[in-house]
């Protein structure tokens, strides 16, 4: 009995001795998971506004979820878009510079309650993408947004167009008949379809073809037949409009409600670009024009061409409509559709998502691809309302509702305010089609699997404007990592990411290498010194240092000292600062050793001068002659908007000329014979000496990459209507500039190109390197030229290059260029 009692006081031990041990392991494990998630930009644009939505997978998902910056470490407020065991798609804002990446963690089962917004924050149609699927009724344009791989094929599998699309150029595909077609692309697109042509085609009775299409952005292009709309959605916005041929169309600054207006221009691919996002309206303005636009956030500033219409998707949605002096307040529920007749600027405000159809006074004969209620392309269920009848120019006018199915088996119905319900089963690329004889009616459609959706007129062979939405967005790419514990005990901190390792210079080999790299070192070594003489009082109260800047082609020994404990707080404080201060030391030594040197040559010469040079007679051909500077130097006219040049800026300009070559040891010409006269010196001679500053670029590290950017098809221009700058003939090319310089590899800073601009000097260049940072402003004939190609400074040669500017005397403009020319290994930079 005691045996048996014994055994059950064990088997109670060891199972408590397991639960103690298996328990705290236990609720550990079920402080939650987390998963990391890095987005990175591709596209080479920048996305603002900016809408992503990812699919999570994990068995252990549940209801308490959180989306956390891990560089900001604040939270990403997120809409669930749909939910299921152990599955979950989530939207959120995130918009993303051009090559930007984000490091992102998704937290779950840790107990965190995340933020809820308002679905209007997540609603937003985005027309950029690499994957699309639609209609067409007459021609297809293909805007590529970066150098781009296109594939086009048919519902039969045709292909319409395979091939490359440069960034900034379109492809237009003219189609025979009506057709359904899937687009796949290794880059970021813009789609728009179109059966505008010009007056007097396939329209006898109102002798117009007219439709506007609508997007929302900060940077892009976009195909336009005549007209534009640009209104800004905040205040203090600088916005640029530009043509393909470079031709600047707008540039401004615009308040919140402003819109500046177009018309007129000739059928062109446009460039734009904006600090904060605007509303741009585009296409062939008339009393018949149809765009439905999905407001940003919730709110929508624009232009109603003749109505304006709202449609809510959601029961009590509150609406807050201003035109003018305008105001009107009124509730929708769901599927209500509301028609505004005002002609203007307005404003929309609503608490709900909502559609905003912008209407021409008379009729609608144009088109648009219907989004959902996020502004996604596809989904099994659409409701929405089709655009107005024409009673007046047309007889039979109907709207045409178009499903286009992306898979096959999918049975698709189409109900509502229709002459005829349809319920069909599709084909892949299969197209179902209803119609409607209601102006503005409305229209459900349902199908099992999903589908895209269009509304235009029976008449497509006119007036059809507009873009396609993407179903996917391969040019931001998305990495969803493991799931990995979270512990309670080991709380989950956000990870900076890790800074790069600051490459090191190289020191060219050589003497005359070394010792001309010493020599342009001498000006940071004296601003080490001198900035670092500020310690001094610092140091005898041992207070707070400021901060040092040293060369990092400067290396003090390492050397191991035992010092007084006493001294160690000291000691501290001033090491960081010994290297600076021993810098200009060595400064000091080396101006001496320059001074005695130039003594040296002035003696030589001085002898050399009193010897003089006797010849028969007895007579010294050595003559004093005062020759004054600016007759023999070029003089360089700097480009400015009055092209006037005043004597302060020449001197400077000669000032930083003869530092240069002093900084840089040019060897001087071969000396003029004693024989020649000082007054028969040729100008052009003296010119000639002072051209180059080659021997700076004897040397330098590794060529890196080169992005660029050609040409391949530019519209022709109407005459601007921006008057052009006329430069004068004081300033004509052939007179100031010797072209010659221009030919072969050069490297150009900003100011040098724009002067090359002005003096219409572009076409002698042969091959130009510019940086990213000048390239930016110019001109999109001149960003997208083969001759001119833009280099990419990383941080380190950036600050390599503000020193280089610096040693010149120059701007950082003039550093980063030679900067660039030694990452080339180009010895012409102007």
């Amino acid at each position: 009995m005691i045996v048996k009692y014994n055994k059950i006081v064990r088997k109670i031990i060891i199972v408590l001795v397991l639960f103690l041990l298996l328990f705290p392991a236990h609720l550990s494990a079920a402080n939650g998971y987390k998963k990391d998630i890095v987005i990175k930009e591709d596209g080479e644009l920048r996305r603002n506004p900016n809408f992503i939505t990812l699919t999570i997978e994990d068995p252990n998902l549940s209801d308490d979820c959180i989306l956390i910056d891990k560089d900001t470490k604040k939270e990403i407020p997120f809409y669930i878009v749909k939910k299921e065991k152990g599955r979950i798609k989530i939207r959120f804002k995130l918009n993303l510079d051009k090559g930007e990446e984000k490091h992102l963690e998704f937290r779950f089962s840790t107990g965190e309650k995340r933020s809820i917004l308002p679905e209007k924050d997540f609603s937003f149609v985005n027309y950029i993408g690499t994957e699309f699927y639609g209609i067409s009724f007459e021609k297809i344009y293909l805007i590529a947004l970066k150098d781009s791989d296109v594939n086009v094929t048919n519902r039969e599998g045709k292909t319409l167009f395979s091939g490359k699309i440069k960034y900034g150029h379109f492809k237009r595909i003219d189609l025979a008949s009506p057709q359904s077609f899937h687009i796949v692309s290794t880059g970021p697109l813009m789609v728009t379809v179109s059966s505008i042509g010009k007056p007097g085609k396939n329209m006898p009775e109102d002798r117009s073809d007219d439709d506007i299409m609508s997007i929302i952005g900060t940077e892009g292009f976009f195909f336009t037949h005549s007209d534009i709309f640009v209104t800004s959605l905040f205040d203090n916005n600088s916005v640029r409009v530009e043509d393909s041929g470079g031709e600047l169309i707008y540039k401004g600054t615009l308040n919140a409600g402003e819109t500046i207006k177009r018309l007129g221009l000739y059928p062109s691919l446009l460039y734009y670009r904006a600090d904060k996002p605007v509303l741009i309206q585009y296409g062939k303005f008339d009393d018949s024009t149809f765009t439905v636009i999905v407001p940003y956030l919730g709110f929508l500033y624009g232009y109603s061409f003749g109505e304006l219409g709202i449609f809510s998707f959601e029961d009590n949605t509150n609406i807050l409509f201003k035109g003018g002096s305008r105001t009107e307040k009124f509730n929708l529920n769901s599927r209500e559709f509301k028609l505004i007749e005002y002609k203007g600027g307005f404003e929309v405000n609503a608490d709900k998502p909502i559609l905003v159809y912008s209407l021409g006074k008379s009729s609608n004969f144009g088109g648009e691809e219907i989004p959902t209620l996020l502004g996604y392309a596809s989904s099994t269920k659409f409701n929405f309302v089709t655009g107005k009848i024409s009673f007046k120019y047309s007889k039979g006018h109907r709207r045409l509702i178009s499903v286009l199915s992306q898979t096959g088996d999918n049975s698709v119905e189409i109900s509502g305010e229709v002459i005829k319900s349809i319920k069909v089963t599709l084909p892949p690329l299969g197209i179902a089609q209803g119609e409607s004889d209601k102006t503005t009616s409305l229209i459900d459609v349902s199908s099992e699997k999903p589908v895209m959706v269009f509304e235009t007129s029976n008449h497509t062979d006119r007036e059809i404007f507009f873009n396609l939405i993407p179903v996917a967005d391969k040019s931001i790419i998305v990495t969803i990592g493991k799931t990995v514990p979270v512990s309670s005990t080991t709380p989950v901190k956000p990870q900076k990411p890790s800074s790069p390792k600051k490459p090191e210079l190289k020191i060219p080999e050589g003497v005359v290498g070394k010792v001309l790299w010493e020599f342009r070192l001498l000006p940071d070594r004296f601003k080490s010194f001198v900035d670092n003489i500020k310690i001094l009082p610092s140091l005898l109260k041992l207070g707070k240092l400021p901060k040092i800047s040293i060369p990092i082609s400067f290396k003090l020994p390492k050397i191991d000292i035992v010092l007084p404990e006493f001294l160690a707080p000291v000691m501290d404080k001033i090491n960081p600062y010994l290297p600076s201060f021993l810098q200009g030391f060595n400064f000091i030594l080396l101006i001496l050793i320059l001074l005695l040197l130039l003594i040296l040559v002035l003696v030589v010469v001085r002898r050399k001068k009193k010897a003089g040079l006797n010849v028969s007679g007895g007579e010294n051909l050595i003559e004093e002659a005062e020759i004054n500077p600016e007759e023999i130097e070029p003089k360089i006219v700097k480009p400015e908007e009055n092209l006037e040049l005043s004597s302060e800026e020449t001197e400077t300009k000669e000032e930083t000329k003869s530092e240069v070559e002093e900084s840089l040891e040019i060897k001087p010409k071969e000396e003029v014979p004693l024989e020649t006269k000082p007054e028969e010196i040729k100008p052009e001679e003296k010119e000639k000496e002072k051209q180059t500053i080659e021997d700076l670029f004897a040397f330098g590290p590794e060529t890196g990459e080169v992005s660029s950017k050609e040409t391949e098809e530019i519209l022709p221009s109407e005459p601007s209507h921006v008057q052009k700058e006329i430069i004068p003939p004081s300033v004509a090319p052939e007179e100031e500039f010797d072209v010659s310089i221009l030919k072969g590899r050069v490297v150009l800073d900003r100011k040098a190109l724009l002067r090359i601009i002005e003096l219409d000097l572009f076409p002698f260049l042969e091959e130009a390197y510019v940086t990213e940072e000048t390239i930016k402003d110019l001109p999109l004939k001149f960003r997208t030229s083969s001759k001119l190609k833009s280099v990419k400074l990383t941080k380190f040669e950036k600050s390599m290059a503000e020193d280089l500017g610096k040693r010149v005397g120059g701007s950082p403009e003039t550093g980063e260029a030679l900067a660039l020319a030694l990452k080339l290994k180009i010895d012409k930079c102007i």
